[in-house]
């Protein structure tokens, strides 16, 4: 089986565009499951995006050697934007589980702050003192820092998943 080639040419101001070389269909898809994205390729895509402007409008272009069917440059665009569309998802999906739980942490935090302030006796209360700071700090940290990260990932997966496919030199994008 002959190796995918890949390569980024284009980087103008307002779009990236991702060249693609294969050279049969059955390099698009997963080996083991026909309706999955090559995982290779889903990575190299993704690749391609890091260090750019994550707004810019994306442009996969595919050549082969062999020529597809209208059916198959469908299938092959679907299967890209799906797969991206699931990624998506399952960063939102991730970040919705992870900001309740730090919630959450958060009412703890409050609720040892409040019990910091019961004197029971020092050591405890120096004890629940820390352990609501720390509650607190863990959910700040989150809204602060991690779910930045989660948020550019997500909008990379969007713009793939909205990306204009085109074959073989086609100037105009199957859409």
């Amino acid at each position: 089986m002959k190796k995918i080639s890949y390569t980024i040419i284009g980087d103008s101001m307002e779009t990236l565009k991702i060249f693609v070389n294969l050279s049969n269909l059955e390099e698009i898809h997963h080996p083991f499951h026909n309706n999955t994205l090559n995982p290779t390729l889903g990575n190299f895509l993704y690749d391609a995006c890091i260090g750019k402007e994550r707004r810019k409008k994306i442009d996969i272009h595919i050549s082969s050697s062999d020529a597809f069917s209208l059916e198959e440059k469908k299938f092959i665009r679907d299967l890209i934007h799906s797969h991206f569309l699931e990624e998506s998802k399952e960063i939102q999906l991730k970040k919705q589980i992870s900001f309740r739980f730090y919630l959450f942490l958060c009412f703890m935090g409050l609720f040892f702050l409040l019990l910091s302030f019961l004197s029971i006796s020092p050591f405890f209360d120096e004890i629940f003192l820390i352990l609501g700071w720390i509650a607190i700090w863990e959910f700040v940290e989150n809204l602060l820092f991690s779910q930045k990260e989660d948020s550019i990932c997500q909008i990379r997966f969007k713009r793939l998943s909205q990306a204009r496919v085109y074959f073989d030199q086609e100037e105009n994008p199957l859409l």
